[in-house]
């Protein structure tokens, strides 16, 4: 859905305003402006997805690699982890992945995805940490920026 629209920036920076908001002022501006810059961002999420699907934890360095091994032309996701940083562009990314996952959680959020997916969410397997978003997002090196922020910990029942 990210792909919609990326060549009118005005609408594309409209539908995606939320996605941005772990992100640098002037990273943002320039995302406005560079096509290449938001086919870049829209790739980091497009790693993320793979990275996970791998069983592999989402973490900069991996993120970093697989974009390394990807043979992009022109280098759109090299060119925005350079304009935003490694360490930033991947963290935005992430930073929203975990907080749409916990504001659709049936416990934390407004519980929309187990809605929609009903019978696909109840073939997943349960795993005892799938309602702490926090803790698995810091283990993944993307902690909240403000620390006095209060977290949810649910238990596993």
């Amino acid at each position: 859905m990210m792909q919609e629209y990326i060549d009118d920036s005005d609408l594309w920076m409209n539908f995606n305003d939320c996605k941005l908001e772990h992100l640098e002022p002037d990273v943002r501006k320039n995302l406005g402006t560079n096509k290449s810059l938001r086919k870049g961002f829209v790739n980091i999420f497009k790693i993320a997805v793979e990275c996970l699907k791998a069983n592999r934890v989402p973490t900069v360095k991996n993120l970093e690699a697989d974009c390394n091994d990807q043979n992009e032309w022109p280098p759109n996701t090299k060119n925005y982890l350079r304009r935003a940083g490694t360490q930033m562009g991947c963290r935005a990314v992430l930073r929203y992945m975990f907080d749409a996952a916990k504001e659709n959680d049936e416990y934390a959020g407004d519980g929309q995805c187990q809605r929609i997916l009903k019978e696909e969410w109840s073939d997943l397997p349960t795993c005892r940490n799938d309602h702490e978003f926090e803790f698995v997002a810091r283990a993944c090196g993307y902690g909240n920026e403000d620390d006095t922020e209060e977290f949810i910990w649910i238990p596993y029942w």
